[in-house]
């Protein structure tokens, strides 16, 4: 186990109750100090439900990139992350040979990306990172290589990356990478009065510290498996063919294996195998779309 508070069967009745009737409430557990961000947060839960890779060639683990001015809450996640499940924690001073290593040294050098294996990599000034390109190896392949005295040396990263910058400022390729894309708009005056409430409870002590509980969900989670099953293929390819034929736009494998990605998570989350409406959900947070025209393929959906 990663932490060290044993796991009891009282506590898995917990989360198996919990899971079967609205695992979402643990939104409210991730970065408790940060008020609202919803869809952010459920992000970074999903992305703490896909620690490995299904196989040498499928990649499962989940990118997240944050993105807008100073002071809207960015780093608030990356702390979070850094201090409650131990994440890397780097920023744009990080250089190519404290990512891969370096090959003129006998050792290697520091290997940031093997010693993060298997946990998340927190980037703070993510577009001022000179070496970023460095990481898309790690990200998409789970490993990285390094050339030294002629020969070629392949060290195991499995990484989820969880990026924030103040303006995009990448390439297609890294862009791509990230299977979830969060904008950080400064807040109104609403959000400021609900933080501002938020923090004078937490600093009065009236917020439970829910730290341990949800370190525990994670780590008890991610011991099982969801599968898509193959008697519903069938139902997975019409919700394909209806949201396809509604939007008239096509995309690229990568896109759509991120969707089975967000899909896997989400049924983790759930503790069961991969459902239609995960797939469904998953191409919500991919493709916010219309009012109009998620209730359109909702209606279609369910004719099915």
């Amino acid at each position: 186990m990663l932490f060290d508070d044993e796991i009891t069967p009282e506590l898995e009745e917990q989360f198996e109750q919990l899971c079967n009737t609205d695992p979402f409430q643990l939104i409210d557990h991730i970065a408790p100090e940060l008020e609202g961000y919803r869809d952010l947060k459920l992000s970074v839960l999903l992305i703490l439900l896909t620690p490995r890779d299904l196989t040498p060639t499928q990649r499962d683990r989940l990118h997240l990139l944050m993105y807008g001015k100073p002071g809207t809450g960015k780093t608030v996640i990356l702390r979070w992350l850094h201090r409650t499940f131990n994440a890397e924690y780097l920023t744009h001073d990080t250089t190519k040979a404290s990512l891969k290593g370096d090959a003129r040294r006998k050792d290697l050098g520091v290997q940031i990306l093997q010693r993060a294996h298997g946990r998340i990599v927190c980037f703070d000034e993510f577009s001022m990172l000179k070496d970023r390109e460095e990481l898309r190896d790690a990200m998409e392949d789970g490993f990285y290589k390094i050339t030294k005295a002629g020969r070629e040396q392949v060290f195991p990263a499995e990484i989820r990356v969880v990026a924030a910058t103040n303006e995009v400022k990448l390439s297609d390729a890294m862009q791509d990478r990230f299977d979830l894309t969060h904008e950080m708009l400064e807040p109104t005056p609403d959000l400021s009065t609900r933080v501002a409430k938020r923090l004078t409870r937490i600093y009065a002590g009236l917020v439970p510290d829910q730290t341990s509980f949800i370190k525990q969900f994670v780590e008890w989670a991610n011991d099982f498996e969801p599968r898509i099953p193959h008697d519903m293929l069938s139902d997975f390819d019409k919700v394909w063919e209806l949201y396809f034929d509604l939007t008239g736009r096509g995309w690229s494998g990568r896109r759509i294996a991120s969707v089975l990605r967000i899909a896997r998570a989400l049924a983790r989350l759930h503790h069961r195998d991969v459902l239609p409406e995960d797939i469904i959900m998953a191409i919500r947070i991919k493709d916010p779309m219309s009012e109009h025209d998620l209730k359109r393929l909702q209606r279609l959906i369910e004719r099915v």
